[in-house]
């Protein structure tokens, strides 16, 4: 598994800039750190997992708002989160955690790796 944390940086001068992480066919890991600013994480084919060492389960239930509403949070006991549909399946999924001033939104995650 290939770790990132920076990968791009874009930004305006009346904007904090924006870090875009575009991890590639692989499986990867991307770290979020909410407070060096705002965040994109674009999954892309393989297992790519969302790395969130400073929240806990209650935080992120709290902060995390996902683009479809029939998803569910399973938050294992060892960390992991994965998003499952009606059904019970994993799936992908869309949406934004939004925590200490910062907001990461990311899309096609199957999984999430608590601190």
């Amino acid at each position: 598994m290939r770790m990132t944390n920076h990968d791009t940086r874009q930004g305006r001068a009346a904007a904090p800039p924006v870090e875009l992480a575009f991890p590639g066919a692989v499986d990867d890991g991307f770290v979020w750190m909410p407070a060096d600013g705002d965040d994109h994480f674009e999954a892309e084919p393989g297992e790519d997992t969302l790395y969130l060492p400073t929240l806990d389960a209650a935080r992120l239930r709290a902060a995390i708002l996902l683009r479809d509403h029939r998803l569910m949070l399973r938050i294992g006991s060892d960390g992991w989160v994965q998003f499952l549909d009606t059904e019970g399946l994993p799936r992908a999924a869309e949406g934004m955690i939004q925590t200490r001033g910062a907001c990461l939104t990311f899309r096609a995650v199957r999984a999430i790796q608590l601190g």
